[in-house]
């Protein structure tokens, strides 16, 4: 496995102090990548179509799953919005 790893995707209030990559910066860094990749912190289920919209299409999402109420729903919904062609 090869891991490619620089700073959060989104804000991410695990990472004080860092500024997060943002969609233009993630774009330009992985434009030429022939592995496959994931975008990764500060991924919320509300900012999932803005990154679909970039063609940006894998995404791992941790904080907004822990935080739910209901870990389970939140994760059909977010699977629903990956997954959701509109």
């Amino acid at each position: 496995m090869r891991l490619l790893r620089n700073r959060s995707s989104f804000c991410n209030y695990n990472k004080k102090g860092k500024s997060p990559l943002g969609i233009d910066t993630l774009k330009s860094l992985t434009k030429d990548i022939s592995i496959p990749w994931f975008a990764i912190g500060g991924i919320k289920q509300e900012n999932i179509s803005l990154l679909k919209e970039n063609n940006i299409r894998k995404v791992a999402i941790i904080s907004d799953l822990i935080n739910s109420k209901n870990p389970k729903e939140k994760a059909i919904m977010i699977i629903n919005s990956l997954t959701d062609e509109n």
